[in-house]
This record gives C-alpha cells, structure tokens and sequence, in this order.
C-alpha cells in the first residue's frame, strides 16, 4: 500500500499557490481547481500531491505558452537540463 498523501489547510494551500480564499473558491466552482477533503462539519484539506499536481500543470501550460521557450517542470528535468554534455 502506497503512503497516502499529507493533507494541507486552506492557509497551507494559499501559501503554496500563491491564491487568495476567494480565488481558490471560485476555481473549484469551475471545476479547474482540486477539490478538498470533507473532515468534518465545517473543515476541509486538500490532497498534498494535487496541490502539486495543480502547481506543475501551471508551469507545464506556461511553457506551452511561451513561443519557443522551455521551462523545467520538474526537478529531475531541472537537473538534466543543467548537466553539461
């Protein structure tokens, strides 16, 4: 059985997004934001691995945006663009 991922409050979730409240609220109601875990009457958490899963198709999109250009999305490809040959 794989590790299940940690869960962050929507606090933890505006730090790593860089997303105020309202923000990340109205990107659920679109459906392009990942939906938080119910853990009780009035808390929710998001899944640490979609936040970050959220997070890299944001730099992946922006690469595909920028003509030309290519942007590292993950560390591994980070590190093996900075090797020299």
């Amino acid at each position: 059985m794989t590790k299940p991922s940690k869960l962050l409050s929507r606090e933890e979730v505006e730090r790593r997004t860089s997303l105020t409240r309202g923000a990340i609220y109205e990107r659920l109601r679109r459906g392009t934001f990942p939906a938080p875990v119910k853990l009780g009457a009035r808390r929710r958490a998001w899944l640490e691995a979609e936040i970050d899963a959220w997070i890299v198709e944001r730099v992946r999109e922006r690469a595909r945006e920028t003509a030309g250009g290519w942007f590292a999305t993950t560390a591994d490809e980070f590190k093996a663009a900075a090797r020299p040959e």
